[in-house]
């Protein structure tokens, strides 16, 4: 109980609390946040797989789209009918980021292949690209109107170590369920 009691209190001060074993876990050099709300929509994305250098250099017209699943985890919760109701969201997400929440956003292929890692933290005037190649999202079937799963985000510390000013170390393990993106 005075565990529980002194857990809540560091959290009703803003203190920074890394999540229990088996929660979700995101770790940015030596802050650590705990993600623990999701939201996920579908947009259009260029479809950099499917096209040629010519088709890149080539203008609007000669790109190839296609639907991409977009995840985004915040340690703040989401208003999903607000941003069921723009298309897409964007807008209202960097202004969660303007007003202090931590955000890591997930743009995902077919199958869950990760597309594009994105960290924002708090009052950040941009944000942090990260690489794609560190990153695993397991996707399970929807199922009654939920999408669930799992991303894990591989820290590089040997890098970080290396050029600390230059190379951020972020890490992240979270389970996740949100309402299913509409198709």
């Amino acid at each position: 109980m005075k565990c529980a009691l002194t857990a809540a209190l560091l959290l009703l001060s803003g203190a920074l609390v890394p999540a229990a074993e088996g929660g979700p876990m995101l770790q940015f050099n030596d802050q650590h946040f705990a993600p623990e709300h999701a939201y996920a929509f579908q947009m259009k994305t260029p479809d950099l797989d499917a096209m040629s250098p010519q088709d890149m250099q080539g203008g609007p017209e000669k790109m190839k789209w296609k639907k991409s699943t977009v995840l985004v985890l915040s340690d703040k919760p989401f208003d999903a009918a607000a941003l069921a109701k723009l298309d897409p969201p964007v807008d209202a997400l960097d202004r969660m980021v303007a007003a202090g929440a931590v955000m890591l956003t997930v743009i995902a292929g077919v199958g869950g292949k990760v597309d594009m890692l994105q960290l924002a933290l708090p009052r950040s005037q941009t944000a942090l690209q990260l690489d794609t190649g560190v990153a695993t999202l397991t996707l399970d079937p929807p199922k009654d109107g939920k999408l669930s799963g799992r991303l894990v985000v591989k820290g590089d510390r040997k890098m970080h170590d290396f050029d600390p000013q230059n190379v951020p170390f972020v890490e992240a393990d979270v389970r996740f369920v949100t309402a299913a993106p509409a198709h």
